[in-house]
């Protein structure tokens, strides 16, 4: 006869883990908001805004507020654009819009008097500050992870470039140093503000990837798999409230649209 609170233990164990797939996903997602304007400087209301991932063709549909704003939020890191149009307004394409892993890109619009079918395309303004929200955290960008010198080849070693960070000591539970001969528990060891190691936590792709046994990541992804990667340090939203350390926030590298051919030649 089967045993009926095993099957509900295990059915209710199934049903946590596919809804928490969806939100642990968002955890490592982007967002661009912004304002439209005329050139007088009011709110454009209800002006339509598609945005369009360059890299693989996806596009997300909204349109702006009473007080002209917009935000499109759970984006993937990646290049982007955003197109703004009204009846009564030219059409205006902003190009080039750069999205780094859990980062928020202010984009605002301005749009001419004119018709729809006019059409002005510009390029984004580099952003020298991100002032849409107020973590501390620094980027680990692709070419970072590929070029620099990686003792062992274990991207973690990295974290110690950034402010506020420094080894680890070695405690009952946690690895001693950060190097490939830890992998068997991670080898993720280090202190972030003086916190320690143990309360540090580690997302791939969304999904937390934390040794809660060492309290140190549970696997070192090859160097030539990741895209890029954040490392928080504080003033970080509500949903990274599980940890009173680092966040190191990962993305590994997905296809796109575009066809790749190889050839050699002997």
């Amino acid at each position: 006869m089967p045993n009926f609170r095993e099957h509900s233990r295990s059915l209710g164990l199934l049903l946590w883990m596919l809804m928490m797939v969806p939100v642990a996903a968002f955890a490592q997602q982007s967002t661009i908001v912004g304002r439209v304007t005329d050139t007088s400087g009011a709110a454009v209301i209800g002006a339509n805004i598609t945005t369009t991932n360059v890299n693989t063709g996806e596009t997300w549909k909204i349109s702006t507020d009473g007080a002209g704003q917009y935000t499109v939020p759970d984006l993937k890191a990646g290049n982007y654009q955003v197109m703004a149009e009204k009846q009564g307004f030219d059409r205006k394409t902003i190009d080039g819009i750069g999205l780094e892993v859990q980062a928020v890109r202010t984009v605002n619009i301005e749009l001419a008097v004119g018709a729809v079918t006019e059409h002005t395309t510009v390029s984004a303004e580099a952003t020298a500050l991100q002032t849409s929200e107020a973590s501390v955290s620094t980027l680990f960008e692709e070419k970072l992870v590929e070029e620099l010198p990686l003792n062992g080849r274990d991207f973690l070693q990295l974290q110690l470039l950034s402010p506020g960070t420094q080894a680890g000591v070695g405690g009952t539970f946690t690895a001693v140093q950060i190097a490939a001969q830890n992998i068997a528990i991670g080898g993720g060891n280090f202190s972030v503000n003086g916190m320690r190691d143990v309360y540090n936590d580690y997302l791939i792709d969304g999904i937390s990837f934390k040794d809660w046994m060492h309290g140190t990541n549970g696997l070192n992804p090859s160097v030539d798999s990741i895209q890029e990667f954040r490392l928080q340090t504080s003033n970080w939203s509500a949903e990274y409230g599980a940890n009173a350390g680092g966040l190191v926030n990962m993305i590994t590298k997905s296809g796109t649209t575009r066809f790749m051919v190889w050839s050699t030649t002997i």
